[in-house]
């Protein structure tokens, strides 16, 4: 979702790569339905909160 959104802009899609290589976060991931449906915080999302205002939470059902 985020490489997506700043998919055009090098510098920041080239941040986004390197904080998830840094932090182990990965592409897949295993979760349960209802966090999918209703949210879960995003560890990788919460990171980024830090320095660009963007919500920390995603679900398909989320807001």
């Amino acid at each position: 979702t985020m490489m997506e959104k700043f998919k055009d802009t090098f510098l920041i899609s080239r941040f986004i790569s390197d904080l998830m290589k840094a932090n182990d976060v990965g592409i897949f991931g295993t979760f349960r339905v209802g966090d999918l449906l209703w949210g879960y915080e995003d560890p990788l999302l919460k990171l980024i909160k830090r320095v660009y205002p963007i919500d920390d939470h995603f679900g398909l059902f989320y807001k």
